[in-house]
């Protein structure tokens, strides 16, 4: 019954997902990328034109639904392979930012049924980061996602193990937040919003997200610290079909460049590639997991708002 149950949560939010999705004329798009992905070209101004200089430029990757296991990975591979991204792919992209969309454990009993937080996954969680060095070289901007938040009663519970064992719940970002990353003049927002529900249900009763009344207020107002940065990226696990909010999160972040996701992973291989845009004209971006397909994002940004490229 709980399997039954979940399916159909699923399926309901990829009909609402795909019921939303609409185009603006505020990109040109080309989807003839090998990878599949879109190539977006903005075209806010048609007399700026990309040089050979990185200046105005700043790239950035995404991981999504690590889902560290201490029962259905018994072997270790993700938390491994995840170190060896940590010291191979991030030397060599060197990228300022880093994503990371939620889901950092499984959370999930050996039954596959129910659900736990279990302090050893988020130590492994921690001891990859701690043992690659990543955080020295890179902002490493991780939220919670649905998984993280299962039997977690509030945000100071003492089963909250995010506040402990993640980069951003060690700098006391528990939810949402804004980070600023300068670089000489330039000023890029990436605003994270966390929609996990509090209290954190149990599995498999948390699959929507939720904003109430005052984290609305809190993501406005990050919307407009936002206004003063060259760009802004806003960050988050749900996919905004399936966000329950009043206002609708979409208007919320409308003023900002794109939105990265995960949640649904590859829904069993029918959906790869998952992608909309907003009525405001925003890219919604929802990435693969890392759990079973090992996927990361590249983006680039490119000076007010002109270029985003994305691929995996």
């Amino acid at each position: 019954m709980p399997k039954l149950l979940s399916l159909l949560l699923i399926v309901v939010g990829v009909v609402i997902a795909l019921v939303a999705t609409t185009f603006s004329s505020r990109f040109l798009v080309n989807f003839g990328d090998e990878t599949g992905l879109p190539t977006v070209h903005f075209v806010f101004d048609p007399n700026v034109i990309v040089g050979a200089s990185n200046k105005h430029l700043i790239w950035f990757l995404q991981v999504s639904d690590l889902h560290f296991s201490i029962y259905h990975d018994k072997a270790g591979l993700r938390p491994f392979d995840l170190t060896r991204f940590c010291e191979e792919n991030i030397n060599a992209i060197k990228p300022p930012v880093v994503l990371v969309t939620g889901d950092l454990v499984d959370a999930k009993d050996s039954l596959n049924v129910g659900s736990d937080q279990y302090l050893d996954e988020w130590k492994t969680y921690w001891n990859v980061l701690n043992s690659t060095g990543v955080l020295g070289k890179t902002r490493w901007l991780d939220i919670r996602g649905n998984h993280d938040a299962f039997n977690v009663d509030s945000l100071s519970a003492s089963g909250n193990y995010f506040g402990q064992y993640s980069a951003q719940g060690r700098e006391g970002n528990m939810h949402s937040y804004h980070y600023v990353h300068r670089v000489d003049e330039d000023r890029f927002s990436f605003i994270a919003a966390d929609t996990t529900l509090v209290p954190g249900l149990r599995r498999p009763f948390n699959f929507f997200g939720y904003v109430t009344e005052d984290g609305v207020e809190t993501l406005k107002t990050f919307a407009d610290e936002s206004k003063s940065s060259n760009g802004t990226v806003w960050f988050g696990h749900y996919p905004t079909s399936i966000i329950v909010s009043s206002p609708g999160i979409r208007s919320v972040m409308s003023s900002g460049l794109a939105y990265m996701c995960g949640h649904l992973h590859t829904l069993g291989g029918m959906l790869d590639r998952m992608y909309t845009f907003h009525k405001s004209g925003n890219l919604e971006l929802e990435l693969a997991d890392w759990k079973d397909n090992r996927r990361y994002f590249t983006h680039t940004h490119w000076y007010n708002d002109v270029c985003l490229r994305s691929t995996d």
